[in-house]
């Protein structure tokens, strides 16, 4: 790195003291001198906020009407009320980028522009900023609900934020991966859905297995998780807890055969990407 260097493009006096100058150095040069004390820094406060960032995701998980078991995690089989029974084995999507905006009346002209850039040359490891967590990770939608994640913080500068950014692109081999599908069958892909459909319970499993390789963003409204209201105001020092929830629910898929598909398993991708919002914890019971 290349330190800075102080020029003397032009200085009165110059040839004057050239002489006295020298004469000091030679000085310093014979019996040895220490130069100026260091200035001090100056005491100044860059304003930010502490955003701590993460991923949570929630799933109705009914194997049939009236049975509410607890989703556990792992496959999950819906029958549907014509009897059609959908199994569903891997449900992964790569996350690559999550960005706070400022309102626009906030006097952030240009923060967030390079979103405008962003989806042609979406890919893993975009550079974090004060605003931006450029960290990818694979969100595992099948995994137990109600689980948070967290991946990272941002310091922000205070002010008011509308929305957040979240963009999905492929990955790479240092993606954050924490599901059991190996990272080198995630290399390229932007999600990934596997499973099987049936018309009856008497009928053979009819298998998919489908992986996409797209760019999305998508805009998420912001809210203080804490009151509800919106936008999110961050002050001076303060802090936010932010997880991008997920949800996925039966009702959700109109044709199970239809995800044999892979039209319309990317269809049910994107519909679930698209109703993403920010998590709000429940309010707490009084005793």
């Amino acid at each position: 790195m290349k330190r800075a260097t102080r020029t003397t493009d032009s200085i009165p006096g110059w040839s004057c003291t050239c002489a006295l100058s020298l004469l000091a150095l030679g000085v310093c040069l014979s019996s040895g001198c220490e130069g100026p004390e260091p200035s001090q820094p100056l005491d100044k406060h860059t304003p930010s906020a502490r955003v701590t960032l993460g991923n949570i995701h929630h799933i109705e998980a009914r194997g049939s009407e009236g049975d509410d078991r607890q989703h556990e995690g792992g496959s999950i089989t819906w029958t549907f009320e014509n009897g059609e029974q959908l199994e569903l084995t891997t449900f992964l999507i790569v996350v690559s980028d999550i960005e706070l905006h400022a309102c626009a009346d906030a006097g952030t002209k240009g923060q967030g522009a390079l979103l405008d850039l962003l989806i042609p040359s979406a890919h893993a490891h975009v550079p974090s900023s004060a605003t931006r967590l450029g960290t990818p990770f694979i969100a595992d939608l099948l995994s137990k609900p109600g689980r948070a994640n967290i991946l990272g913080e941002v310091a922000p500068p205070p002010m008011r934020y509308c929305d957040m950014y979240m963009v999905v692109a492929p990955a790479d081999d240092d993606v954050i991966n924490l599901t059991e599908v190996a990272t080198e069958e995630l290399e390229g892909k932007s999600a990934m859905l596997s499973g099987a459909w049936r018309p009856s319970a008497e009928s053979e499993w009819e298998r998919f297995d489908h992986t996409f390789s797209f760019k999305r963003l998508d805009k998420i409204e912001l809210i203080d998780p804490k009151s509800g209201s919106k936008p999110l105001v961050l002050e001076d020092k303060g802090s936010a807890f932010l997880l991008l929830d997920a949800k996925f629910a039966r009702a959700l898929v109109k044709e199970p055969s239809a995800l044999k598909e892979k039209a319309s398993a990317l269809a049910l991708v994107e519909h679930v990407l698209s109703q993403t919002t920010i998590y709000r914890p429940p309010a707490r019971k009084e005793k």
